[in-house]
């Protein structure tokens, strides 16, 4: 009685919905954390030159992008070859764990960037699997109510992950901080450990065939055919350059915005940390009242609008230190503040669109790589964009580079 009961909540649709989400909400926070502390890592504990920093900054990153873009393709095909989705994401989770450690104690430079490399290989199968299991937990008519709810909490992985970042660091210290994010990787660890699966319970023999099921060629899509179909659907790869550019452009805050910041204003981890907040919150509220606009009218018009909104807004937020009437001293904070939470509302409008394509997706079949084309069209902007905002940065000036992201890319 003990075991069937055991059984039950260890299938139970709550537990699993706890351990796949989770796992989702640690994909965005495990990325973002680092940003308020990524200055402390480079010139307190390694000591490296503070005008060495925007590039390294730019490199740690962008390593980050260029991990997940190669790889995201070759884990979405061998993540369909699979029905072990657990074990999948549970490696894909545990793999944050000496990722992390390798960053937080940072002997060597070497040893931060092949803590990212482990993690982005991390993120990118959590990402993947994360999305294709959970459209093994609900019926067609349930999966838009749990998407929801998880894009809800991815948003606020990529809020609370540099808010806590800069948060524990300053009230904590340096190694408390890293403590509390391994403590929330080991607890989903153990979540999943825990959970069952649907294609993980036992089938009743006598309703089994006598003969195992055959396999069409629909239901094992293949890898020329999927690519050919994403590759000459125009709808498909307009959803892919909007989520490249948006890539783009939110990276390059992460890349730019700590030393920014720091250098402009005197702000602290902890405030810098506020700042990503003020820039994500109105996106997380707003998205409901978006998401009705675009039910409304479609994705095309609130799509140019966001975008188009970019343009001015960016070129307002590169204002404060370089024109006079925008000092940090006088009104520049307030500016620059009141910019980055416009940018958030914003980036709204712009849906956070995925390719679908007309293929048949069985057992195995091509969810997986549905998945995983999005997931390299947005790490194709988490490449560029801290290589490109960085450089620019450095080169021209931030006022500058905002005036470039601005012109080129909305």
């Amino acid at each position: 009685m003990s075991s069937q009961g055991g059984h039950r909540w260890r299938s139970s649709q709550t537990l699993r919905s706890i351990g796949i989400i989770g796992a989702l909400f640690l994909n965005t926070f495990e990325y973002s954390f680092i940003v308020p502390i990524i200055n402390e890592i480079f010139e307190c504990r390694l000591h490296i030159d503070p005008s060495k920093t925007q590039a390294n900054v730019s490199g740690i990153l962008a390593i980050h992008g260029l991990t997940a873009l190669f790889s995201a393709p070759i884990i979405g095909h061998f993540a369909d070859q699979t029905a072990k989705k657990k074990l999948a994401l549970l490696v894909s989770v545990s793999g944050y764990i000496p990722g992390t450690l390798l960053i937080a104690w940072s002997p060597a430079l070497w040893a931060v960037y092949i803590g990212r490399v482990i993690q982005a290989l991390s993120g990118t199968g959590v990402w993947i699997v994360g999305f294709a299991a959970l459209t093994q937990l609900a019926n067609a008519s349930k999966l838009g109510s749990l998407m929801g709810v998880t894009m809800s909490f991815i948003t606020g992985g990529i809020i609370i992950g540099p808010l806590a970042g800069g948060t524990f660091l300053s009230l904590l210290g340096y190694w408390p901080a890293w403590i509390v994010t391994l403590a929330m990787i080991s607890l989903d660890v153990l979540i999943l450990c825990a959970m069952i699966l649907p294609n993980e319970t036992t089938h009743d023999e006598e309703s089994e065939p006598l003969l195992p099921e055959s396999h069409s060629q629909n239901d094992e899509v293949s890898d020329w055919i999927f690519y050919r179909t994403i590759l000459t659907d125009s709808r498909a790869l307009v959803c892919l350059a909007v989520a490249f550019v948006l890539s783009l452009i939110m990276s390059s805050f992460d890349t730019t915005l700590p030393l920014h910041v720091r250098d402009a204003f005197s702000f602290g981890a902890m405030t810098i940390g506020q700042m990503f907040a003020l820039l994500q919150l109105p996106a997380l509220l707003l998205n409901p009242l978006a998401g009705k606009l675009r039910d409304k009218v479609g994705l095309r018009w609130p799509t140019v609008m966001g975008f188009a909104l970019l343009t001015p807004l960016l070129l307002l937020l590169g204002s404060p230190g370089f024109f006079d009437w925008a000092s940090p001293n006088a009104a520049g904070k307030l500016i620059f503040m009141i910019s980055l939470a416009l940018i958030g509302a914003a980036t709204s409008l712009i849906p956070n669109t995925k390719p679908r394509t007309h293929i048949y997706s069985g057992p195995r079949g091509g969810a997986s790589k549905i998945f995983s084309t999005e997931e390299s069209a947005w790490t194709g902007g988490l490449l560029v964009g801290p290589l490109l905002s960085g450089f620019l940065n450095e080169t021209i000036g931030y006022f500058w580079m905002n005036l470039f992201l601005g012109k080129a890319f909305p």
